[in-house]
């Protein structure tokens, strides 16, 4: 167990010259447990995600954050995934979007339809069907959304690529998203770490600084939308503080 004598010497700072007086302290010390490396790792504070490369802007614009958050408005708000989304909720207490076992990868069908009305009206698209120039039916945006357009996922997108490449930026995420699991992933395992915005930090993105997985450099939890995602939801549990609201008021005037 740890006692007075461990905890005063794993609060000290490792540095070099200390290491070999502190290991024979250690060697001294009665005791059936002792921290080592993997407990420094995992305490309050320290990340686990070892990020590769040099940090980059995102492409995407205001598309990468705008379309899991309108996902989310779906899932959390909107009456009709409330309906579908109540008898699995009675089975708990707690609603089902807030337990650990929800698979929203049930609702994609739903999500994919909406989402595919609202981008057909923003980009002026008066028909579902991808059509090229000979009149050939590629099949339909929902079935492109959901990868089952595989045949064709080649030609469609060269032909979006002609018609708008904001239309093909958008439509790729939302496949990302719904078809690559990206929203199931954070859904189901948004409970294998601990995250929060952080008051200490500037930057105003959730980062996951505590896991409960084994570190790896190429941890899922780094990817960029998996980060945004949980960013959202920080904000969806948290809300905003006073600062950040007279922060974003004084945006919105200039």
């Amino acid at each position: 167990m740890i006692n007075e004598e461990t905890n005063s010497i794993y609060q000290l700072n490792m540095g070099e010259g200390k290491t070999s007086v502190i290991l024979i302290i250690l060697s001294e010390i009665l005791a059936n447990d002792i921290l080592d490396e993997s407990d420094e790792i995992l305490c309050h504070g320290k990340e686990l995600n070892n990020t590769l490369g040099s940090s980059k802007p995102l492409d995407g614009g205001p598309i990468r954050w705008g379309l899991p958050f309108l996902f989310f408005n779906m899932i959390f708000n909107e009456e009709q995934f409330c309906e579908k989304l109540k008898v699995a909720s009675q089975l708990n207490n707690c609603p089902v979007v807030f337990q650990e076992n929800f698979r929203p990868i049930k609702i994609v069908p739903d999500l994919s339809r909406e989402f595919c009305e609202i981008l057909l009206s923003r980009f002026n698209q008066k028909t579902i069907n991808i059509v090229d120039n000979g009149d050939e039916n590629c099949g339909c945006y929902e079935d492109f959304i959901r990868g089952e357009s595989v045949s064709k996922e080649d030609k469609i997108i060269k032909l979006l690529v002609v018609k708008s490449q904001n239309m093909l930026n958008s439509l790729l995420l939302a496949k990302a998203w719904l078809h690559h699991d990206i929203l199931y992933h954070v859904m189901n395992y948004r409970y294998r770490v601990e995250y929060e915005l952080s008051g200490k930090r500037e930057k105003e993105i959730a980062i996951s600084f505590r896991g409960k997985d084994l570190s790896s450099e190429n941890s899922e939890f780094t990817h960029p939308d998996i980060m945004i995602d949980f960013t959202i939801l920080s904000y969806l549990y948290r809300g905003l503080d006073l600062e950040q609201v007279r922060k974003r008021i004084n945006q919105i005037k200039k």
